[in-house]
C-alpha cells in the first residue's frame, strides 16, 4: 500500500492494541513490561557501543566493510520488510477478503525473487555505498540527485509515521505522556543508529525480528486454539482472487509494492554490504522464502479473526487494521498485550532505524559528497529533529508529505530498474531524468485521487520513458557515427 496508508495503519491501528495494554494491565504487569524495554533498549545499544571500539572508517560505516554473511543479510532484509503497518495491514486486510491478502507481502516475495535472479549480483558489483552513487557513472549527476531528493523526501515522512507509532507504546509502557514518549523513542532511535551506522543497523536487525516472530507465534497460538479460528481456515475458499481482490488489484500490489522491493535503497544498502555477489543473490533468495512464510502465517491469523470476530459484528465505518487490537483486548489474556506491544515495537524500529540511515547517508554521500561519518550522523540529527516535527503537526501535513512514496514507486522504480538490467547498454541520460520527473509526478496525482490504475499508469509512463532513453540514445550514436 502507499505510504500515506502505512502511516494510518502504524498510528492509528497501534492506539487500539495500546487501549487494550492499558485496560488490561495492572501496575505489575506495566513494571515487568518496562523491565523488558529497559533490555531491549540496552540490546540495541549494544550492537552498536562495540563498534564505537573501532576506528570510525565510511566503508565500515556505510556498507559493514562488505563482510555481511547471508544469515545476517537475510534477516535484516527481512526485519526491513515486515514493519508494523505490513503486519497489521496484511491481518486487516485477510479479515476482509480472505487469501488474496497474502499478496501484499506476496508482492514483496515476487520481487525478492526478481532482485535475486536479475539485479543482485549487478547491485553488489557496483561497489557504492549507495543507490544513487551507482546510477551516476550511467545517468549523470541530475540523476543521482533527482533520486536521492526522491528518496529522502519520500523517507522523511516514513520515519515520522514510525516515531508517531513508537511513541504510543513507549507513552503506554513507559506511562509517559506522547511529546515525552516521542522525544524519548527519537534519541533512543538516534543514538544507536548514529553510533554503529548500517552495523547496528543489521545486528539489531536479527533480534529485532526474532522479537516479531515470537509475537506473530503467539498470535497464531491463540487463534488457533479457539474452534472458531481453526474452522474459518478449513472453511476458506484457497483462491488468490475474488470478488474483493480483483485482478487490477493485484497488479498494483506487484508493481508498486513489489517494484519497492525490486529497487529499493534500504535492501540495496543490505546487498551492498554483503560478502559477495553469490552472497547477495544467496540472501535474497532466503529473504524471498522466509518472507513467503511470514505472509501465509500472518494470512492465517487475518482468517482466523473472521471467524472469531465476524465482519457483520461490526459497522461500516470500521477500519479493518483494528481487528488485531479488538482482538487482544477481548480474547486474549491481559498478559499477552506486552509481548505483542513488544513485538510490534520491534517491528517499527527495525524498519525506522533502516529508513533513517538510509535517508542520511543519502544526504551526506549523494547531495552533499561528504560521506564522512560525522557529517552522516549530523545529517542523521537533522532528519529525526525534521521527523519528530513533522509527527507533531497532526495527521494532515503528515498524510499530504506521505504522497511521496507514490511518487518513489512511480518515478524511480522503472528508470532504475531499466538501468541496471541494461548496464551494459547507453542510455539517454536526459530522457531517464525526464522518465523520473513525468513518473513521479503522475504518481503524486494518483496517490491524490486515490486511484490505482492511475498510479498502474504512472508506473507504465515511466517504464515507457525509460525504454525510449535506450531508443534514443541508439539513435544518437548512429548519427554520430555516420
Amino acid at each position: 500500500m502507499p505510504v500515506s496508508r502505512k502511516g494510518r495503519v502504524q498510528v492509528e491501528a497501534m492506539q487500539d492494541i495500546v487501549r487494550s495494554y492499558d485496560e488490561a494491565t495492572r501496575k505489575a504487569t506495566k513494571q515487568s513490561s518496562m523491565l523488558w524495554l529497559i533490555l531491549f533498549i540496552a540490546l540495541l545499544f549494544v550492537c552498536s557501543w562495540t563498534k564505537l571500539l573501532h576506528k570510525a572508517d565510511p566503508i565500515q560505516y556505510y556498507i559493514c566493510n562488505r563482510r555481511a554473511g547471508v544469515t545476517a543479510t537475510s534477516f535484516s532484509m527481512l526485519a526491513s520488510c515486515i514493519g508494523g503497518s505490513a503486519t497489521l495491514g496484511v491481518i486487516g486486510l485477510a479479515w476482509q477478503v480472505g487469501i488474496p491478502a497474502f499478496w501484499w507481502l506476496g508482492a514483496g516475495v515476487a520481487g525478492l525473487l526478481v532482485l535475486a535472479f536479475f539485479l543482485a549480483r549487478k547491485v553488489r558489483g557496483s561497489r557504492a555505498k549507495t543507490m544513487p552513487e551507482m546510477l551516476e557513472k550511467q545517468l549523470g549527476q541530475t540523476f543521482r540527485s533527482g533520486c536521492a531528493i526522491i528518496i529522502l523526501v519520500a523517507y522523511v515522512p516514513i520515519v515520522a509515521a514510525q516515531l508517531s507509532a513508537q511513541a504510543l507504546i513507549i507513552s503506554s509502557i513507559g506511562n509517559l505522556d506522547h511529546l515525552a514518549a516521542l522525544l524519548g523513542g527519537a534519541f533512543f532511535l538516534y543514538a544507536y543508529t548514529a553510533l554503529g551506522g548500517q552495523n547496528a543497523v543489521m545486528k539489531s536487525d536479527i533480534w529485532q525480528f526474532v522479537i516479531l516472530m515470537c509475537a506473530i507465534g503467539l498470535i497464531l497460538f491463540f487463534c488457533l486454539s479457539m474452534p472458531q479460528g481453526r474452522a474459518a481456515l478449513a472453511d476458506t475458499p484457497p483462491v488468490l482472487l475474488n470478488q474483493k481482490f480483483p485482478p487490477q488489484k493485484l497488479v498494483y500490489y506487484l508493481l508498486i509494492l513489489g517494484g519497492s522491493f525490486v529497487v529499493g535503497p534500504m535492501l540495496y544498502g543490505r546487498l551492498l554490504s554483503s560478502r559477495s555477489q553469490a552472497t547477495a543473490k544467496k540472501s535474497c533468495i532466503a529473504s524471498a522464502g522466509g518472507l513467503f512464510v511470514i505472509a501465509a502465517a500472518i494470512t492465517a491469523i487475518g482468517i482466523s479473526l473472521h471467524g472469531i470476530l465476524p465482519p457483520d459484528n461490526f459497522g461500516a465505518d470500521f477500519r479493518a487494521e483494528d481487528i488485531l487490537g479488538i482482538f487482544v483486548r477481548e480474547k486474549m489474556p491481559p498478559w499477552a498485550s506486552a509481548p505483542i506491544l513488544l513485538g510490534l515495537l520491534s517491528a517499527i524500529v527495525s524498519s525506522a532505524d533502516s529508513c533513517l540511515f538510509t535517508a542520511a547517508s543519502i544526504v551526506a554521500n549523494d547531495l552533499f559528497k561528504k560521506p564522512g561519518t560525522g557529517f552522516c550522523r549530523a545529517a542523521m540529527g537533522v532528519l529525526v529533529i525534521a521527523a519528530c516535527f513533522l509527527a507533531l503537526q497532526g495527521k494532515g501535513i503528515l498524510n499530504l508529505l506521505l504522497i511521496a512514496n507514490d511518487i518513489y514507486a512511480c518515478g524511480i522504480v522503472p528508470p532504475v530498474f531499466i538501468a541496471i538490467i541494461c548496464s551494459g547498454r547507453k542510455m539517454h541520460p536526459g530522457i531517464m531524468t525526464c522518465a523520473l520527473a513525468c513518473g513521479g509526478c503522475a504518481g503524486a496525482v494518483a496517490s491524490v485521487l486515490h486511484n490505482e490504475y492511475l498510479s498502474i499508469t504512472a508506473f507504465a509512463l515511466s517504464l515507457f520513458i525509460s525504454l525510449l532513453a535506450i531508443w534514443a540514445q541508439g539513435l544518437r550514436s548512429l548519427r554520430f557515427s555516420a
